[in-house]
């Protein structure tokens, strides 16, 4: 229950920033968050993952560049829960950018390394499958570098939201919230 609600308010959050026509959708394999989109959006979203399905347009290896769209093509992406789980994440801002249009979104979301959550799910090895790990500052500093504008930034808090000691820690350090959530422009 509190991951389908942690995923309603990304979601949401996701959705009222996501503008323009073309919009791709990384990682979309699963379906949860395409079929939100488009539902919400009244859209159709493009859908990129290394596996085909009905969620699934382009099927593509994320490590491998360049990605088989066109420059200056995407109005707005979601990269929602990827960035850790990738070889290259530089490379794969760099060709977000590429692809992206002039003025074109950037939507990112990945787990904050300094959020209580992870830190203990590290200590029980349950994310061997992130090969790395973001908080806000080095995030911040790679997008930068790849010369995108940051336009807004959120510390994201899920699980354990019924817990009145984490929500008051989680309100008082904000850098243990679980979840980093970026907008940035080209």
């Amino acid at each position: 229950m509190f991951k389908e609600t942690f995923n309603l308010k990304r979601f949401e959050l996701i959705s009222s920033r996501v503008k323009g026509n073309v919009i791709l959708d990384f990682g979309s394999y699963q379906g949860e968050l395409h079929k939100y989109l488009e539902t919400k959006l009244n859209k159709n979203i493009l859908g990129i993952d290394v596996i085909k399905n009905k969620f699934v347009d382009i099927v593509h290896d994320f490590n491998k560049f360049p990605y088989p769209i066109k420059s200056n093509y995407v109005d707005c992406i979601v990269a929602s829960e990827v960035v850790e789980h990738l070889n290259k994440p530089f490379d794969f801002l760099l060709e977000c950018k590429r692809v992206l249009k002039k003025g074109g979104k950037l939507i990112l979301t990945t787990p904050n390394m300094t959020g209580l959550h992870y830190i203990l799910n590290q200590w029980d090895n349950k994310n061997d499958e992130h090969l790395f790990a973001w908080n806000l500052p080095l995030l911040k500093s790679l997008i930068r570098k790849i010369g995108m504008k940051i336009e807004e930034v959120e510390l994201m808090t899920a699980y354990w939201n019924r817990n009145i000691i984490y929500k008051t820690l989680c309100f008082l350090i904000p850098n243990i919230r679980t979840n980093i959530f970026v907008v940035c422009r080209k």
